[in-house]
């Protein structure tokens, strides 16, 4: 299996979001909380690999067990589509109200996003 980096770079911001267990999130700013899973959710649907690697191919996302991630160049260009979209949902949080673990959260994941925008220059 061949990866990218930009899809090395998106599947571990995908995998540090879907690893924070729910008592974390449960703490946080319900506004960011809200736009982290949404961002997750929809990441984790266009990488049925993604979801079979975080154990999330059951139930509703059993599909996913017998798909691979499109690798093709309309695939890729999707994937780079998506980058802005996120940081442009990410940016609808307030990020001067956030404080301790939620800044924390936020600056992560923007960096995650900004890395995978620079990444997505390469071929």
């Amino acid at each position: 299996m061949t990866i990218n980096r930009r899809e090395f770079m998106l599947s571990t911001a995908v995998g540090s979001l879907a690893s924070i267990a729910w008592p974390a999130f449960a703490a946080i700013n319900p506004k960011l909380a809200g736009v982290l899973n949404e961002i997750s959710n929809q990441v984790i649907a266009a990488s049925p690999e993604t979801s079979s690697y975080l154990g999330l191919d059951s139930g509703a996302n059993a599909g996913a067990r017998g798909r691979l991630d499109d690798r093709s160049s309309a695939g890729r260009a999707t994937t780079s589509a998506d980058i802005p979209r996120y940081q442009r949902m990410l940016a609808s949080v307030d990020r001067t109200t956030l404080t301790g673990h939620d800044k924390l959260l936020y600056e992560s994941v923007a960096y995650e996003l900004a890395i995978g925008a620079a990444g997505a220059v390469f071929p």
